[in-house]
């Protein structure tokens, strides 16, 4: 669960960046953005689970998702450069 925990809250700002974008489009974008606001609540509902679960309580969650939530900003960068 720390994994999922740490993936699904850099998720969380992604989604929440691309919302912010679409809400300056000069365009309709009603069904993009509905789309990512369900997938953005699907995510949310897997970090939750892992909270009620005490991932963050495991003597390695800070470090470990440290180290993964850098992991996934970096990916998230390369992806958008491709």
């Amino acid at each position: 669960f720390p994994v999922t925990i740490a993936v699904v809250e850099v998720i969380d700002e992604h989604y929440q960046a691309q919302l912010n974008s679409l809400s300056l489009a000069t365009k309709d974008c009603t069904e993009l953005k509905n789309k990512i606001e369900k997938f953005r609540c699907d995510e949310i509902e897997h970090r939750d689970i892992g909270y009620e679960n005490h991932a963050a309580q495991l003597a390695y969650f800070k470090p470990l998702s440290f180290l993964v939530k850098a992991t996934t900003k970096f990916a998230i960068t390369v992806s958008k450069k491709i």
